[in-house]
């Protein structure tokens, strides 16, 4: 049976456009950074010598680049503990599958939530338990080096290692499989 929400192509232009979207991020908080760092004052009570100055700077800059990267995973962090927390449903129908059942006895319509649930290492995960359930992402039947999916896109991604990208092999099982019918 075909099951929509484990095809990886349907996970393959969120992945990408989520790849740019943290490219684009890292870039503009290490710019913000940056910004902020060369706006801040260096107040001192006493006269420095220029190798004292250069030292303290110097100082102040690496502590700065080593604070960077820290800082962008505590925003994503916060951005996947919202989702996360809040159950928010995936457009892609990746964490729950929706059912309309309509009640002929009454004008009302019922919409049940269904948690997914992903296989790793032989372990079964659901989508309703953990958030961050993932399984190998497969295309044709085949697994797809080093990518993932599972219950938010976002998060299979961030699991990812993207070696699949480096690999021509890889490269080619995407482009095929991303031309091939999606209703199969």
């Amino acid at each position: 049976m075909y099951n929509r929400s484990k095809d990886y192509r349907l996970y393959l232009p969120v992945h990408l456009q989520f790849l740019d979207g943290l490219c684009k991020q890292s870039i503009e908080h290490v710019n913000d950074t940056v910004r902020s760092f060369v706006s801040t004052l260096f107040v001192t009570n006493r006269l420095l010598s220029q190798i004292s100055f250069d030292a303290q700077i110097s100082n102040l800059f690496n502590q700065m680049q080593m604070n960077i990267p820290t800082a962008f995973n505590r925003a994503l962090h916060l951005a996947q503990t919202l989702n996360r927390d809040n159950k928010l449903l995936s457009s892609y129908e990746s964490n729950y599958e929706l059912f309309v059942h309509p009640d002929r006895s009454k004008p009302i319509i019922s919409v049940y939530a269904q948690a997914m649930n992903y296989e790793y290492n032989s372990t079964n995960c659901s989508c309703g338990l953990q958030a961050n359930c993932v399984a190998n992402a497969m295309l044709n039947h085949t697994k797809v080096k080093g990518l993932f999916v599972g219950c938010l896109p976002s998060d299979s991604f961030l699991v990812s290692t993207l070696e699949c990208f480096f690999d021509q092999e890889c490269i080619d099982l995407l482009q095929s499989g991303m031309s091939a019918d999606v209703s199969v």
